[in-house]
């Protein structure tokens, strides 16, 4: 380590350390890598490391050393606990969202890049929603039941609320889907 140090951690070294280091400590949680947006927690993580990287070279003109590498190790372990065992409570409400959109959207024909667009968009905006919501930190507790028909519902309602003006034009009309 004391070369490390002296010499600092060149790219390709500290994003190597760091991709297997993250890689270890999320197959040793047990972490599903396939499940919901782990991947991408975990690719984010990965890019914050090699920003990191940069801004230390570029702004202190130096290479990062240890204490560096440990700082970024800090902060994914900060973080490890929203991807342990694939279950961000966030991402999970964001999906029963989406899933209660798709089920409202059977009955419309939409293109498929389309119907994909605005479940994508709707499930990201209800991550969203959970990620600032104050309130779910004191109903985790206390009532998740409840405090999840609510918001759910909040969310749908909102959805149909601005359906006529942000997702109407993707409609296609049924009279016209067969023809050529």
């Amino acid at each position: 380590m004391k070369t490390m140090d002296q010499n600092g951690i060149g790219y390709f070294d500290w994003m190597d350390l760091i991709t297997n280091t993250y890689d270890d400590a999320l197959q040793k949680a047990h972490v599903d890598l396939k499940f919901g947006d782990n991947r991408a927690l975990r690719n984010k993580e990965l890019d914050f490391a090699s920003s990191e990287w940069e801004r230390i070279k570029f702004f202190k003109q130096r290479l990062p050393n240890t204490d560096d590498l440990c700082h970024v190790l800090d902060r994914f372990v900060d973080r490890m606990p929203e991807m342990e065992y694939g279950h961000r409570r966030e991402y999970r409400l964001a999906v029963a969202h989406e899933v209660a959109v798709d089920r409202w959207l059977k009955g419309k024909v939409f293109a498929p890049e389309d119907r994909k667009y605005i479940l994508d968009r709707e499930r990201y905006l209800a991550e969203e929603y959970f990620n600032n919501d104050r309130e779910l930190g004191q109903y985790i507790e206390t009532d998740y039941e409840g405090y999840k028909r609510i918001s759910l519902q909040r969310l749908f309602v909102r959805f149909l609320d601005i359906y006529d003006d942000f997702y109407r034009c993707y409609e296609k009309r049924k009279d016209k889907v067969n023809k050529p």
